[in-house]
């Protein structure tokens, strides 16, 4: 089974962004880890949220990246499929706006079924991840913690549509990934339990409603609210709250 298999539905969009290959106008994904281009790469968030707080833009740049790297990530993983995911073997390059827009590896992935889950996450979280969230934790006075939530957030997402279109498997992955507060050497577990679902906390909204464990920090870019999964909606007044679902609704319609 390949890769863009498993991209379908509402992730059919990530087929286009993912390129086998490398070109020479794409960013190397090692120039940002190391902090040599990453001012450049946060240029167009810097331009249409001018004077915003940088940690804003920063955690905004970071969710738009995760969206391109893990549905493709995620689904390999399932797949048994090793992605060639080390930093110095990724390049980026941006669509129109100045945001990630593809994401380019080496290959599409080489069978590898027989790989625990440890292997096979172990080049998207410690190769990859890891030391570009902290990077960008540096560059945007930013907590680590709130861009490992983004990350979370997103592969819990991700593990329940995979689930949900007939990949079970997807479960024992989100209790791998998200279930245990502590890593197998003892340290904290960053994607340890990223969402949570509670009572609905107005009428026009069925339970359970989903909701990050940080905020992400959007509401701080200007012209921004609150994400529908923001921690901070069940102490926000009932008048904010449905002025907030107005706009949600707006931006879907």
């Amino acid at each position: 089974m390949s890769l863009h298999t498993l991209l379908t539905g509402e992730l059919a969009p990530c087929r286009a962004q993912l390129y086998a290959g490398h070109r020479p106008d794409a960013l190397p994904l090692a120039t940002l880890a190391d902090g040599s281009h990453l001012p450049d790469a946060l240029l167009a968030l810097a331009r249409d949220y001018a004077g915003a707080p940088r940690r804003a833009q920063v955690s905004q740049w970071a969710k738009h990246y995760f969206r391109l790297l893990l549905p493709p990530a995620i689904a390999a993983a399932l797949l048994g499929l090793r992605l060639p995911l080390a930093l110095e073997r990724v390049g980026l390059r941006f669509d129109e706006h100045g945001l990630p827009g593809e994401l380019e590896l080496d290959h599409l992935g080489t069978p590898a079924p027989h790989d625990s889950l440890a292997e096979r996450y172990q080049p998207l979280l410690w190769q990859h991840l890891a030391p570009l969230i902290d990077r960008l934790a540096e560059h945007g006075k930013l907590s680590r913690r709130v861009l490992w939530n983004s990350a979370g957030n997103l592969i819990e997402h991700l593990l329940r549509h995979f689930a949900d279109e007939g990949h079970p498997e997807a479960q024992a992955h989100a209790d791998w990934l998200l279930g245990s507060r502590r890593l197998a050497d003892g340290a904290a577990n960053p994607l340890w339990q990223p969402v949570h679902y509670v009572d609905s906390f107005l009428p026009q909204v069925s339970s359970p409603v989903r909701l990050r464990r940080l905020c992400c920090l959007r509401y701080e870019l200007p012209g921004e609210v609150c994400c529908a999964t923001c921690p901070l909606l069940p102490n926000k007044p009932e008048e904010e709250l449905y002025a907030l679902l107005d706009r949600w609704r707006a931006a879907k319609a």
